[in-house]
């Protein structure tokens, strides 16, 4: 043995280092299979825990992500016209804290014509629907709780946000901004996801938005998500009588100011000398209106102004656009009239589901019970089904790491206790006669209890290492979906149970077969 840690174990005389050494060997069995046996039951061991509080902690994070403990009421005519006293009835806290709710909200679904990285909006007066892709998203509002889990950067589903703070991350979304997943900008041919400021929006003109926010997944397989403000805006929603297409800024008949984009901020310097020169008038005045860097290129938006007696017509405005192309790339787009308090709330009409958001998924079947007994709406029983199946696998996976855990514990602690039982038994005549010639009993109690202590070290050592190299491999090859975590507390915790139980049972098997007179010892009496 290691001079050292005898020393550390405090064996330091040439008889207790002789003793301790000889019985060590005896215990270690030929070839070491003592040992052998030990770290084989303690490293299945691990593995079985690894792997059980993996799952567990994987179905725990599932459990509490915004894509797993929602359920969605579609809405039809019947309860569209009960949406609100529906959301105000489950919204109420007695509601909330009876079925373990956290909110209840509505939002919409609907369409998005996106245009690709390498579209061009100076070779198109308009643009075409193949130079576009359709994408589905939906309404989240910031004060959501939904909208905190998505950008959770915990999660492990946020990519990259453009603001510090999730703060001013909801208030540039709330001022139109928009919420993307990455398979999206895939689709739209960006390659680094977090180099995406601005996207395009095909409408009857170019429309221009913030990306605030890149993550893996939105709920209900999205790929994105707005604010009810930019879902009124774009589907030309009313809001308590306001129409809301109104905050789309676009040129129109009659302006003196015109909108105009160009690829970059010196082209729109040049507007104001080809428009007076090809309207016939005074150079008209230029104000910058934003610089976007979308894809590789910056683009700058800009008004040009003209004398309300010299303002052209919006037809003549498109020819001067398309008179200057060869020069001066130049087109029409829209601005968005964000920073208005209007088109905040979604219609009861326009809503398409009403989300009820779980804390926990137990009592999901008496909230199906509550809501066809209150309203007389049915729910779906595919998804009351698969939340309570999902709740039923957590809770089975939870006990059965309780039930592995105890189960290795006590077969390494049956293991090591028999394995000293039966030795003592074999040499405790032996043992008699050390006794008997003054060899204290402390000596021998301290002695085995330090072998049984060095076996453990030795074997939970070589063990771990072996699980921590399946555990290596296993994230190398799983990545994000690992489902094995060898160093998690419980683990840690376990190893120590383990230890002290098979220490404090070794010391009551030394005690009770060493505790007899060196005469029955000697005569195995």
């Amino acid at each position: 043995m290691n001079q050292l840690f005898l020393h550390l174990l405090g064996i330091r005389s040439d008889f207790q280092q002789l003793f301790f050494t000889n019985e060590y060997k005896a215990l270690s069995g030929k070839k070491k299979r003592t040992i052998i046996a030990l770290v084989t039951i303690l490293s299945l061991t691990f593995l079985a825990l690894g792997f059980a509080v993996g799952g567990r902690e994987n179905l725990q994070q599932k459990m509490e992500n915004p894509f797993t403990n929602w359920v969605d009421l579609e809405v039809n005519n019947y309860v569209s016209q009960n949406s609100s006293e529906l959301q105000e009835h489950y919204s109420k806290p007695e509601m909330l804290e009876k079925f373990q709710m956290d909110n209840t909200n509505g939002f919409s679904r609907y369409t998005i014509d996106f245009c690709f990285k390498n579209f061009d909006p100076f070779q198109l007066a308009t643009a075409d629907k193949n130079d576009s892709y359709q994408g589905w998203g939906r309404t989240i509002e910031p004060d959501e709780s939904i909208f905190a889990k998505v950008l959770d950067a915990n999660s492990g589903n946020l990519v990259c946000q453009k603001e510090e703070t999730l703060e001013d991350v909801a208030a540039a979304y709330d001022g139109c901004g928009i919420i993307v997943s990455e398979d999206l900008l895939q689709q739209l041919g960006y390659k680094d996801p977090c180099s995406v400021d601005y996207l395009v929006l095909q409408d009857d003109y170019p429309i221009i938005v913030a990306v605030v926010a890149v993550v893996k997944e939105l709920p209900t397989l999205c790929k994105f998500a707005t604010s009810a403000k930019l879902y009124n805006i774009l589907k030309r929603k009313s809001d308590g009588g306001r129409r809301c297409d109104n905050l789309i800024k676009v040129n129109q008949e009659g302006d003196n100011r015109f909108l105009l984009l160009t690829k970059n901020a010196e082209a729109a310097q040049q507007l104001p000398a080809a428009a007076g020169a090809f309207f016939g008038g005074p150079v008209p005045s230029l104000e910058a209106e934003y610089e976007y860097q979308i894809a590789d290129e910056k683009w700058q938006g800009s008004y040009i102004s003209f004398l309300p007696t010299d303002a052209p017509t919006l037809d003549s405005m498109k020819l001067f656009v398309q008179s200057i192309k060869k020069n001066i790339p130049a087109a029409e787009y829209a601005t968005l009239e964000c920073g208005s308090s209007l088109c905040r709330h979604i219609d009861p009409k326009d809503l398409h589901y009403i989300a009820f958001n779980f804390v926990k998924l137990d009592l999901i079947r008496a909230f199906r019970d509550d809501l066809e007994k209150e309203f007389g709406i049915p729910l779906d029983m595919s998804q009351v089904d698969s939340k309570e199946n999902f709740a039923l696998v957590s809770r089975l996976t939870f006990f059965l790491s309780l039930i592995l855990l105890g189960f290795g514990i006590l077969s390494i602690v049956l293991f090591v206790n028999n394995l000293l039982r039966n030795h003592l038994f074999e040499v405790r005549s032996n043992l008699g006669t050390f006794q008997a010639f003054g060899l204290s009993n402390r000596f021998l109690v301290n002695t085995y209890l330090k072998i049984i202590f060095s076996f453990l070290l030795l074997s939970i050592g070589l063990a771990f290492i072996l699980a921590a190299i399946v555990d290596r491999l296993e994230q190398y090859w799983m990545g994000n979906e690992s489902r094995f975590d060898l160093f998690n507390v419980v683990i840690l915790a376990a190893i120590a149970v383990l230890v002290l139980i098979s220490l404090l049972l070794s010391n009551r098997t030394i005690k009770r077969i060493l505790g007899d007179t060196p005469g029955n010892l000697i005569y195995e009496r």
